[in-house]
């Protein structure tokens, strides 16, 4: 009833693993720790408000049993409710922020990956000119040419 009071932390660590450790995205990426954004104190603090609220919300529904005030009685109800309902926002919050994170975090990792593609495929692409640079010279030509004749013909 009154288990408000904990904190929900989570911190993750990431590191590339995919990468073989002798290359330069190895000392530059593998070491990199991500901590993802928290909501610690934020959620600590309406934690504790929350059942801070709740235990006086309680305590006044039980003075109001004792004396047979009906006021009371509804008054310490609703704050208890409100308490619930603050903890469940902060909650929510807490929760929605770790998956902005995570979010964050992984589309980073695509990111990265999509660079170490692309300057992956580059260097296989020079290295294929570099020692055929006629049929390279070939290729090029015929794929602007083909490029021509689209453009061209779509008028």
């Amino acid at each position: 009833m009154f288990g408000g009071a904990e904190t929900l932390s989570h911190t993750t660590t990431v590191r590339d693993q995919n990468t073989p450790s002798g290359s330069r995205e190895a000392a530059g990426d593998a070491g990199r720790e991500r901590r993802s954004v928290s909501g610690d104190s934020y959620m600590t603090m309406h934690s504790i408000s929350g059942t801070t609220k709740e235990i006086a919300g309680d305590a006044e529904t039980a003075l109001g049993d004792a004396i047979g005030d009906r006021g009371a009685q509804i008054g310490g109800r609703l704050r208890s409710a409100e308490a619930r309902g603050e903890r469940l926002l902060a909650g929510a919050r807490e929760a929605i922020g770790h998956a902005a994170s995570e979010a964050a975090d992984h589309s980073e990792d695509a990111y990265q990956r999509g660079i170490r593609s692309v300057r992956s495929g580059s260097a296989t692409v020079a290295g294929e000119v570099r020692g055929r640079p006629l049929a390279a010279l070939l290729v090029a030509g015929l794929a602007g040419y083909g490029l021509g004749l689209l453009l061209h013909a779509r008028r």
